[in-house]
């Protein structure tokens, strides 16, 4: 081969290793600030996922609370109706006796 054609492609060879190692470094250094940019990233997402998850569970919180003293209501109010128709069918039961004994004679 040629002396100058070797010489030239030594030195082409020269320059895609040297071009070779600046592209690595360039390759490596991108890759870092993307590794950064994804953990900071990740670290607003758990930020944010953790603040939703917390107003999720006191907006819950509140939600079952106000069904409990829904439920409470009801249950009283269940009391209060089932107290009213045992009186009235006290009431009844004297009524329909009393009626009994005046019509028998």
């Amino acid at each position: 081969m040629d002396p100058e054609l070797r010489d030239a492609l030594d030195q082409l060879r020269q320059q895609v290793a040297e071009s070779a190692v600046e592209t690595r470094r360039y390759v490596d250094a991108s890759a870092a600030g993307l590794r950064e940019q994804v953990a900071e990233s990740a670290g607003e997402t758990r930020r944010y996922v953790d603040t939703v998850a917390a107003e999720s569970r006191r907006h819950f919180d509140v939600v079952v609370e106000d069904f409990r003293s829904r439920f409470q209501l009801l249950a009283e109010g269940q009391n209060v109706l089932s107290e009213r128709v045992d009186r009235v069918e006290a009431s009844l039961r004297e009524d329909i006796l009393r009626a009994q004994r005046e019509m028998t004679p």
